[in-house]
């Protein structure tokens, strides 16, 4: 969503003989916000003795997802270059929006860009292609926010 998204990081298995108690400073299945989020681990054994690491989440705002799916689009070799140049244009207008701070225009695009893909069902690209763009344009509409 335009808050972020939740985050599932797999449990950490402990040894059956020395077991641990493990603490997170976020917990697995929260929302993260968009960015960098540092999560701090802490491993506790049964005799107190403790020690810790960390790691980062990274969760992908609208920008990112737009460029990633200006990239995908273009890979798309099966497709006429007209039909992904012009897929291309929508998404690079709903960028120029997003950076503009006009959210609206930015949801008109991603949805034009939705409908087109639509009209390519069963022209040039594999169902599974269309879907997948599908997919990666109606998640930026949640990530923007867009009715």
């Amino acid at each position: 969503s335009s808050l972020g998204a939740v985050v599932i990081y797999p449990p950490v298995a402990a040894h059956p003989c020395d077991p641990l108690v493990i603490g997170y400073s976020k917990l697995s299945g929260t929302v993260f916000p968009i960015g960098d989020t540092t999560v701090f681990t802490t491993f506790t054994n049964r005799v107190g003795y403790s020690y810790g690491c960390s790691f980062n989440v990274h969760v992908k705002g609208a920008v990112e997802q737009i460029g990633d799916l200006i990239a995908k689009v273009n890979t798309l070799t099966q497709m006429k270059a007209a039909t992904r140049h012009h897929l291309v244009v929508k998404l690079e207008a709903a960028l120029k929006a997003v950076n503009s701070g006009h959210t609206p225009t930015a949801c008109h695009e991603m949805t034009d860009f939705i409908h087109a893909i639509n009209a390519e069902k069963e022209k040039q690209l594999a169902p599974a292609s269309i879907a997948d763009l599908i997919v990666s344009g109606a998640r930026i509409k949640v990530v923007l926010g867009c009715p």
